[in-house]
């Protein structure tokens, strides 16, 4: 069991490093150090939100002890629709062809 959180761990990052490549798609060119600068403060400020789960989960042992992973599920539901929300909104703008001469590295997202 250890051998596979190792091997499932090492997939941890790949969600960050997929918002970062759409980020830097979505910026003018000039401007992306800045958004990665405010990348990096969201992933500080998401870090020091981890003993609030801790406390939650303590919190709601007696009461429900999934609690924690119900409250982590629909976190992660209201990421994905976030995600899904840009991603819609990039596949529409590249069929109309406004990201073409805005945006040169859009080009890479012709997986859609």
């Amino acid at each position: 069991m250890l051998y596979i959180g190792t091997a499932l761990g090492v997939m941890n990052q790949t969600g960050s490093i997929g918002t970062r490549l759409l980020l830097v798609m979505l910026v003018e060119s000039d401007e992306v150090a800045r958004s990665q600068g405010v990348m990096a403060v969201c992933a500080a400020t998401a870090r020091m939100l981890e003993p609030a789960y801790n406390a939650i989960y303590n919190a709601t042992l007696d009461w429900h002890p999934g609690f924690i992973y119900c409250l982590a599920s629909v976190l992660s539901i209201l990421a994905i629709c976030i995600f899904s929300g840009v991603h819609a909104f990039l596949v529409r703008q590249q069929r109309n062809n406004k990201t073409v001469d805005k945006y040169p590295n859009f080009a890479v997202f012709r997986f859609c």
